[in-house]
């Protein structure tokens, strides 16, 4: 019998002689490595009388420590070798976390460590962080989940610290008061103490070099023994319906589950989550949705702790369902006793066990250690069992929800309710009685792509090889990824995009299922799709997709005008500096159109007839030679006709453009300036790649340390429908765009004179890191692909990635201060939700 992959198992969890708690993640041969400490105290475990304590503690924690100062501290020094991190504080704990190429584990866990243990806490920094803090409090404010839930803890019994407000902002953060200090350094004595950390380590070292850096973090971090934790009695009123008034927001439903008696199991929540939320046709979603009660479900936990928990299952709300929320709710209801009868357990079990071992084989080494640090994390020796999936429906049903709806309509009156920082306009109903059809409710059908082998077979004669670029080396856990381009000679209408992408939904949750991500984007005169994750599956997920793309479902062409119509707009679903970065590659892949006339076009003619002109390139990375033949029969399904050689390139934009995307009210302005590289030669690529690492943890310094324009900054090369450039972020409550745009051009060319000056010895440093970071990212197959993939778009070979890595081996100083000239005379292209401040726009 063969033994399952070791990185589906749960790993054992040592603890060292000084009470440190670790877990060494099995891992495949790669380049990353990560660790993840998590602190097993968050904002309900620190003092009371200073809310958002916890989580301004994890803040200055990043900005310097006895060893490091804050420019050679955790975060600049991981994002100057090309990884990643971040930070989250939740209720009961808190995770720091990185990942980076495996020669700078020890680097990266060092000042970890040390930050951990020795922060400085300088009080001038503790000022200008606060600062920081406020600005994301008053984002939060506008924010709909944050607001929702605020609403939902109302119901909750006010002795219960779920129901209070754990935000800092500056009236609850006097850092000047001894009283806050001496605070604030007790919770760091008492929460970071080695009996209240767990670490996790994963990375393609030898099991004793992990086990080595384990026993230093143990005695290095300060010892002590485990915080108590403990929480009262949850309970929540749910006597009466609560509305929440939130301008400009899509109408939704959400049914507040307030459990206590339920033992925490990441597995078991994750378990009922997926089936909320899954599109399988006859499930709760499908059922809702064609009854238009209900356009998207999903389910989230904004808090567990022990046995105790709150589950929200949010359903965004169709036309039928605004009118008949008491139907929808008792569909929900309904459908959670079905789900817990024996009936479903066989199938549903089976395809949720399929996905999380996808999900694991084909994770990053940080989303592995996410995974296995969650209590009751799924794996192959005890995922979720049937008893204890009926004992959480069990418990959810047990009391009534709290139900809340979210409005656009401001139909609040009187003054707004105060939950110790958010005012929210809220309004209370009668509960209305629960409508109960039978909806005869059937199990789920299963998913045919967590069961695919593609053993498609040609008859006949051999059909014509169609000119598909191929890229190895074959990737040895079978992960691909297939992209392919539309280039139209008569454009589609952008309503007739969001009606294929409103038909490829479905399979886009169902392909993710498989281990596959699906995306379906919109460039101006052309259209891509891209799959990545496990390469036998593609053949067919292509082959089903062909047909939705030349002729969507009619019930979808209505609803993706409306959708076109909707996307002229920022919504107030998602971040608004993340909105426009979201839109950045279809302005730059379309430089003559302002980006909301062209989401807002009406006129289109039958979609078929725009296929018929249409050309496609496509690129294969990561394939195993056996698989190419079945990916070919897929391929000549697909419309349009192929391309033998490469396409043209968009040349790079010259010119000043300012596309003002209006969004919701509120004060924030979020701003995104692209400099496109003038170039496409490699040298130039190789030398605004260097320049781009120079100038993200500059950047940062400037705007957000010293300036504090944002709490929302960043600065980064990238390449977007095939351009190349340097992006320069900011979402601000407080400066306007102009300000915004005058300090950003500032810093722009204040950094170009400060190069000069630069110690060539550094400038050297930065460039060979640089490079190597190249070799590593086109040693891994996603890195490699997406590489790849904008070359391609740029109308290069895919070759393009390796000629970029050769040139930075040349690379000298007076390049890049050539390369830095090159961005002051660069073209500009920003998004902003903000409109053009006339006075500084040239």
């Amino acid at each position: 019998m063969t033994r399952p992959d070791p990185r589906l198992h749960r790993p054992p969890l040592d603890r060292l002689p000084n009470g440190l708690r670790v877990r060494m993640v099995p891992s495949v041969a790669g380049t990353q490595s990560a660790a993840l400490v998590r602190i097993h105290a968050g904002s309900h475990d620190a003092p009371v009388a200073y809310p958002g304590l916890a989580h301004f503690l994890e803040h200055m924690l990043f900005l310097g420590s006895a060893q490091y100062t804050a420019e050679a501290a955790l975060m600049p020094f991981v994002q100057g070798v090309g990884g990643q991190l971040n930070a989250t504080t939740r209720e009961r704990h808190t995770d720091f976390f990185f990942q980076v190429p495996a020669r700078h584990l020890e680097q990266a866990l060092l000042r970890l460590l040390d930050m951990l243990t020795q922060p400085s806490l300088d009080l001038d920094a503790q000022r200008r962080e606060r600062e920081v803090l406020h600005a994301e409090f008053l984002a939060r404010a506008q924010d709909r989940e944050t607001l929702c839930d605020a609403a939902l803890a109302t119901a909750i019994t006010p002795m219960h610290p779920a129901s209070r407000f754990h935000a800092g902002h500056r009236e609850t953060l006097p850092v000047d008061d001894p009283a806050f200090q001496q605070a604030l350094r007790g919770y760091l004595d008492h929460a970071y103490r080695t009996g209240n950390i767990e670490l996790l380590l994963t990375g393609p070292q030898d099991s004793s070099e992990l086990q080595r850096l384990a026993q230093m973090a143990d005695t290095r971090l300060r010892p002590g023994a485990p915080m108590p934790q403990s929480a009262p009695a949850l309970h929540a009123r749910t006597d009466r319906w609560l509305t929440l008034h939130l301008p400009q927001a899509r109408p939704r439903l959400l049914l507040g589950f307030v459990i206590d008696g339920c033992p925490q199991s990441a597995s078991v929540d994750d378990y009922l989550a997926s089936w909320i939320a899954s599109e399988a046709p006859g499930g709760l979603l499908a059922r809702l949705r064609d009854a238009d009660l209900c356009q998207g479900l999903a389910m989230r936990v904004p808090y567990r702790f022990g046995s105790q928990g709150v589950l929200v299952i949010e359903a965004v709300l169709g036309e039928a369902g605004r009118r008949q929320r008491a139907v929808v709710a008792g569909a929900v209801l309904d459908w959670l006793r079905f789900f817990v009868a024996p009936a479903c357990w066989p199938v549903c079990s089976a395809d949720y066990q399929e996905v999380t071992r996808r999900r694991l084989l084909g994770a990053e080494p940080l989303q592995r250690l996410r995974h296995w640090v969650e209590p009751g994390a799924w794996s192959c020796e005890a995922g979720p069992e049937p008893e204890a999936v009926t004992a959480l429906v069990r418990c959810m049903l047990a009391s009534d929800p709290v139900m809340l709806t979210l409005t656009g309509e401001d139909g609040a009156s009187g003054e707004p309710v105060d939950t110790q920082g958010f005012p929210l306009r809220m309004t209370y109903q009668t509960p209305e009685p629960m409508a109960m059809p039978d909806w005869c409710w059937q199990v789920p059908q299963p998913n045919p792509w967590l069961r695919s082998t593609s053993d498609m077979i040609e008859s006949g004669q051999p059909a014509e090889t169609l000119p598909l670029r191929a890229l190895g080396p074959q990737d040895e856990g079978g992960q691909g990824a297939l992209m392919l381009r539309w280039r139209f000679t008569n454009p589609p209408a952008v309503r007739h995009w969001h009606a294929v992408d409103l038909a490829l939904r479905s399979r886009v949750w169902a392909a993710r299922q498989a281990g596959v991500e699906l995306a379906f984007e919109h460039l101006g005169c052309s259209w891509t799709l891209s799959l990545r994750g496990f390469a036998e599956i593609m053949p067919d997920i292509l082959a089903d997709l062909s047909p939705l793309l030349v002729r969507p479902p009619a019930r979808y062409v209505a609803e993706g005008a409306c959708r076109a119509e909707q996307a002229a707009t920022l919504g107030q679903d998602a971040m608004l500096l993340r909105q426009l970065l979201d839109r950045l590659p279809q302005a730059v892949a379309d430089p003559g159109e302002s980006l909301s006339t062209c989401l807002a076009a009406a006129e289109m003619a039958n979609l078929e007839d725009r296929w018929h002109d249409a050309v496609w390139e496509g690129l294969a990375v990561g394939f195993p030679e056996a698989r190419m033949a079945t990916l070919q029969s897929a391929l000549r399904s697909l419309p349009g006709r192929p391309i033998s050689g490469a396409m043209a390139s968009v040349a790079p934009g010259r010119t000043n453009r300012w596309l003002h995307i209006p969004g919701p009210s509120g004060g924030e302005v979020a701003y995104v300036l692209f400099r496109p590289l003038p170039g496409l030669d490699a040298p130039s690529e190789a030398a605004w790649r260097v320049l781009g690492r120079l100038l993200e943890g500059a950047f940062f310094r400037r705007l957000r340390s010293e300036l504090q324009l944002g709490y929302a900054v960043l600065c980064r090369f990238g390449q977007f429908a095939g351009q190349a450039g340097v992006f320069f972020a900011v979402q601000s409550p407080t400066a306007s765009a102009g300000e915004i745009h005058r300090h950003v051009e500032a810093f722009i060319e204040a950094f170009s004179l400060r190069l000069h000056d630069w110690p060539a010895r550094d400038l050297a440093s930065v460039t060979r890191e640089t490079a190597e970071q190249q070799g590593e990212a086109l040693a891994e197959w996603r890195g490699r692909s997406e590489r790849a993939w904008q070359a391609v778009l740029a109308g290069q070979a895919p070759e393009h990635i390796e000629a970029v890595k050769a040139a930075m081996g040349v690379l000298r100083p007076a390049d890049l201060i050539q390369a830095s000239r090159s961005l002051n005379g660069a073209g500009r292209l920003v998004l902003s939700n903000a409109p053009m401040p006339t006075s500084e726009w040239p």
